[in-house]
């Protein structure tokens, strides 16, 4: 009985001490919608025809990481990096018919600098330049003649 108990012990706390896992959901048809570790993992979309949806990894539950999102026709529809759930980095977004539509870069979630815009047939439509303000934090103490504006005033 004891050794009964020691193993449930064993396998209860490996099970606490597991925080993540893996989730399979499907459509009505059958078709595997999506499958993966949506805390701490890689997951896999695919569409109802079985075309691959999205490739993205999750930590603490928020995206992370590069991910691939993917039209019904298998054409891409945007590449990007995610930290903490919001969008970092450079971003590709595409039409349907595989022309880029723009691309620039993220910065804490927010577009920062050169954004391209371009027409479905390839051909480049606009740029915009988007600046997302850095800022220092003042705290007290902090000489404002040595640390650079802008500030924060949280």
């Amino acid at each position: 009985m004891k050794l009964i108990n020691t193993l449930l012990t064993i396998l209860f706390i490996s099970l606490l001490s597991s925080p993540s896992w893996s989730e399979t959901h499907y459509y009505k048809n059958g078709q595997i919608s999506d499958e993966g570790d949506y805390q701490d993992g890689a997951s896999v979309g695919y569409w109802s025809n079985g075309a691959l949806k999205y490739k993205g990894n999750w930590s603490n539950s928020k995206e992370t990481g590069f991910w691939v999102v993917y039209y019904k026709n298998g054409q891409l529809e945007f590449t990007g990096s995610y930290h903490l759930g919001g969008k970092v980095d450079a971003w590709v977004y595409y039409y349907d018919n595989g022309q880029i539509e723009r691309k620039g870069n993220y910065y804490r979630g927010m577009e920062d600098g050169a954004w391209d815009g371009y027409n479905e047939d390839g051909t480049i439509n606009k740029t915009t330049t988007k600046t997302y303000t850095r800022c220092t934090i003042l705290h007290p103490g902090m000489n404002m003649n040595t640390n650079p504006p802008p500030y924060c005033a949280y």
